[in-house]
């Protein structure tokens, strides 16, 4: 670590006093870590998101005159550390910090915009001002390499972590149905293919409003109802498209719940699910998929094991004081 002065992570939104990730990182590293905060996730329309865009390049420049009073950086919102990197490398700056990138997503855009935006992830995330960038699927090094051309050294795979909060909203679920939602990477069709027309009732939130046999699909969000839905499921069920990361989310509030999943073989759940221990991974072959299934609500030995191994594993591995023990162990070496 750089023994400068301030340790800060830029947020975009206001964490709550005694934030756990912090708590975690402090804990390792032990040092003082401070939240500047600059909220700025406000998604309703062009206008605002625009102006979202302006507020990236003003907070990064802001932050690029304060500089030299930083030892340590975390950028909790992606952005601010990207348009930082990028204004460093474009002034020619003296590095007298370090900057840890998290949560980073890149997707490519179509188009003239498409191709400008991408010049600018790759000319900053190439540069020398970035130390880390912090990935929550053990594949995206390798998929960055190729996309951006950046060395696939500077990634590091950890867990994600979240504290889960209670819900308060009421879903109207039958007991011990099959549950699912989300939007990238679902395979929505596969899963009411499969069981339509099979006795467990099955009920999908983020796809389009149908209701085909046994499966009842709505475009609804879970939102508040979250807490609801996972109490009245038995089990919880991520099928995928493509070999790429998704669903970490829904699988973390799942093992809290103490909720086994079945999900899609791929890369990115290998770093989640251990197969029969918190859930099973399962290519999309209808048989494998409905002998998993059948398992698990009918062998309640196994049920019970998994379900509690779920909860061990995330109270273990998949908290946010877990996730800042895991960034801090990172930033030390």
């Amino acid at each position: 670590m750089v023994m400068n002065s301030k340790n800060v992570i830029w947020c975009d939104f206001e964490p709550p006093h005694n934030w756990d990730f912090i708590n975690g990182l402090e804990a390792v590293t032990g040092t003082h870590w401070e939240k500047i905060v600059c909220i700025n996730n406000n998604k309703l329309n062009t206008i605002k998101d625009l102006r979202r865009y302006c507020v990236y390049f003003i907070f990064s420049l802001t932050q690029l005159i304060k500089r030299k009073n930083y030892s340590n950086i975390i950028a909790w919102q992606q952005f601010y550390g990207i348009i930082f990197s990028f204004f460093c490398r474009l002034f020619h700056v003296k590095k007298i910090f370090n900057l840890y990138i998290m949560i980073f997503i890149y997707i490519p855009k179509r188009g003239a915009l498409g191709k400008i935006y991408k010049k600018l992830i790759s000319y900053a995330v190439n540069s020398i001002y970035i130390d880390r960038i912090f990935v929550f699927s053990s594949t995206e090094s390798n998929k960055y390499e190729k996309e951006l051309g950046v060395d696939k050294g500077k990634f590091v795979f950890l867990p994600f972590g979240a504290n889960i909060e209670p819900t308060n909203g009421e879903c109207h679920l039958e007991e011990n149905c099959i549950f699912s939602s989300g939007f990238s990477n679902r395979d929505f069709e596969f899963l009411t293919n499969i069981l339509c027309d099979k006795p467990y009732k099955t009920y999908i939130f983020g796809c389009d409003d149908y209701i085909k046999g046994n499966v009842t699909a709505s475009s609804e969000l879970v939102g508040d109802k979250l807490s609801d839905c996972l109490k009245k499921c038995r089990i919880v069920v991520v099928p995928l498209k493509e070999n790429r990361e998704s669903g970490q989310f829904t699988i973390i509030h799942a093992m809290e719940a103490g909720v086994p999943v079945i999900a899609t073989d791929t890369d990115c759940m290998k770093d989640y699910i251990i197969d029969g221990v918190n859930g099973y991974l399962c290519p999309n072959i209808k048989d494998l998929w409905l002998q998993k299934i059948e398992c698990l609500y009918t062998d309640e030995k196994l049920y019970n094991a998994m379900s509690e191994n779920c909860r061990q594993i995330y109270n273990k591995s998949y908290t946010l004081f877990a996730l800042g023990q895991n960034i801090g162990k990172k930033i030390i070496k």
